[in-house]
């Protein structure tokens, strides 16, 4: 199980890394005193349980986590404090919290709250996979579950342009319906980019080149990287924002761009095709 501690005390840091590796409890992945690189970080990181304090200097715990949440609602997060505020907990909990633990840091306390939280989360998965089993035997091989239009409603949605989104569509398109969206990561993009060129000659007697569908998905995909980064720029909290900001880039790049748009920095943000494309197919498959 992967872990990020969140407080700007660094001894509490420390106390939670100990707690967790000496029970064999999972591993620390990443820790941060900033509230606003805790963010960028657990967006990244996606670990499985975020460890927070409430009274974080600049955004608190609470809003950290409704934040995070509303971009990924898997992470968990377990509320650290020495505040026993009845109002204040009752916040924490509505904010979707699983535990809360009191400062100073009880051993045995921690440790059986994080043990809770993990047995939680194995649980859910198994009921999870078993969903996801049943769904596969109601949904045959071949039998495409999205349309084009809908694909391209999405890129549209996300601001992919030009002969990038055709050729992005059309990839997405074969994946849903020859059902090989658990088979995507094992092919490396050229693979795709061969198959779309025989798609095109065998329906159309056009011959494109696979460069040159590289080029063009990639262009349409850095259109989208730019609209998210500048829907994120007017407003932070704009669903479509919110909703692919972090599953179709990784959110540091998207921060990147944001930055680049603004003219603070001279480099604009990367894009990661395979998770473009994995994210897309994902959205329309859940």
């Amino acid at each position: 199980m992967d872990f990020y501690i969140v407080d700007d005390d660094p001894s509490i840091i420390r106390i939670m890394e100990n707690i967790i590796e000496k029970n064999n409890l999972g591993v620390v992945i990443g820790s941060s005193q900033s509230s606003r690189k805790a963010i960028d970080e657990i967006l990244d990181e996606r670990p499985r349980i975020v460890l927070i304090d409430l009274l974080l200097p600049k955004i608190d715990g609470i809003n950290i986590v409704k934040r995070i949440k509303a971009i990924d609602s898997s992470i968990r997060f377990i509320m650290i404090s020495e505040v026993f505020n009845k109002d204040m907990v009752s916040k924490a909990y509505a904010a979707d919290i699983e535990y809360y633990i009191n400062k100073p840091i009880n051993v045995i306390e921690a440790t059986t709250i994080i043990k809770k939280v993990i047995d939680k989360i194995k649980t859910y998965e198994k009921l999870s996979n078993y969903e996801e089993k049943q769904s596969k035997i109601a949904s045959p091989k071949g039998q495409s579950q999205v349309s084009l239009n809908e694909i391209i409603e999405v890129l549209n949605k996300v601001g992919a342009t030009g002969k990038g989104k055709v050729d992005l569509a059309n990839i997405i398109f074969g994946i849903i319906e020859r059902n090989e969206s658990a088979l995507f990561y094992n092919h490396n993009m050229s693979y795709y980019y061969a198959e779309l060129r025989k798609f095109y000659l065998i329906n159309y007697n056009l011959d494109v080149k696979e460069k040159t569908i590289k080029q063009r998905i990639r262009r349409g995909a850095n259109d989208a990287l730019d609209s998210i980064a500048s829907l994120g720029l007017e407003d932070y909290f704009n669903s479509t924002f919110e909703k692919y900001a972090s599953t179709l880039f990784k959110f540091s790049e998207v921060r990147k761009e944001m930055e680049y748009l603004k003219g603070t920095k001279k480099t604009k943000g990367k894009i990661d095709i395979k998770r473009f494309i994995g994210g897309i197919v994902n959205d329309l498959l859940t």
